[in-house]
């Protein structure tokens, strides 16, 4: 989960800024209700990503979004 990642990070660097004096760089605390309403974003997003991926294969890159127009 992306949140085991983020809780180490979060820790050292409000670690960081206390050992200088300075008030905390994220000064949240996230619940676990938080927690698992993020996780459950998470997984949405990277399965529309995923099925976007599996949608767009074989399709080539457009730039922009714009439409080529079709040879004659």
């Amino acid at each position: 989960m992306l949140i085991n990642a983020w809780l180490p990070i979060e820790f050292a660097t409000n670690s960081m800024n206390r050992s200088l004096g300075q008030m905390d760089l994220y000064p949240f605390v996230l619940s676990p209700q938080v927690i698992r309403k993020l996780g459950f974003i998470h997984a949405l997003t990277q399965g529309a990503q995923a099925a976007r991926a599996r949608s767009n294969r074989g399709q080539g890159r457009r730039l922009s979004g714009a439409r080529h127009p079709a040879p004659a």
